[in-house]
């Protein structure tokens, strides 16, 4: 099993600690499925979905593989600072949150691409002004789905539709394309079978971007 653990994880406080614990017993969960090795962090801070949170701190990363299928998994980490009030006049807490991102090279370039759940903000937006890509071929990827690209009508006629039909089996996946690299995510914090399921996505998507 690989050790992800900081070398000074005894000095941190508990709760770091047990958010650490945390994103090792997930780690160890990945690597009974798929073959995981240490590899080179790749460049991801431009991606939007990255930064929507609040700043991360990005620590390393692994290269996950099954079969010929490979993508790069990244561990992120999100401080944010939040005040309560008491007698005294108040205090401030830091709550930290891990995440697991899937980074992937892909053969095709389609320019800038931001695939989010639709929310129902978004439906009722989208009754008064037009912004997102629809692709009528694939009514249920586009009610689930939200997208935004920097050339919505070639889009349209070149994103894979083994892609769109792959998501639509999939909920609450965030992925962003810019140029020929591909970042994604799952909604919740570290978590056992969601790290798994980010697995099996991210080996999908190397079969479905990169045949």
């Amino acid at each position: 099993m690989i050790s992800i653990l900081p070398h000074n994880f005894d000095s941190l406080f508990i709760n770091k600690q047990e958010k650490w614990t945390l994103a090792q017993t997930c780690m160890n969960y990945i690597s009974k499925s798929f073959d995981v090795t240490a590899t080179s962090k790749p460049k991801i801070d431009d991606f939007y979905i990255l930064a929507s949170k609040s700043k991360p701190i990005y620590f390393s990363a692994w290269e996950v593989k099954k079969q010929e299928q490979a993508f790069k998994l990244c561990l992120v980490q999100y401080e944010t600072s939040y005040t309560t009030a008491n007698q005294l006049g108040g205090s401030t807490h830091v709550d930290t949150s891990f995440y697991f991102y899937g980074q992937l090279k892909i053969k095709g370039n389609f320019g800038t691409v931001l695939i989010r759940p639709e929310t129902f903000g978004d439906k009722i937006t989208e009754l008064f002004v037009k912004t997102e890509v629809d692709f009528e071929s694939h009514p249920l990827f586009s009610y689930k789905y939200f997208v935004l690209a920097d050339g919505s009508d070639n889009l349209v006629k070149t994103l894979p539709n083994e892609l769109l039909k792959f998501l639509e089996n999939v909920n609450g996946l965030q992925l962003e394309l810019r140029n020929q690299y591909c970042l994604f995510r799952l909604p919740k914090a570290m978590n056992q079978e969601e790290a798994v399921k980010l697995c099996s996505i991210g080996i999908e998507l190397d079969k479905i971007l990169n045949k």
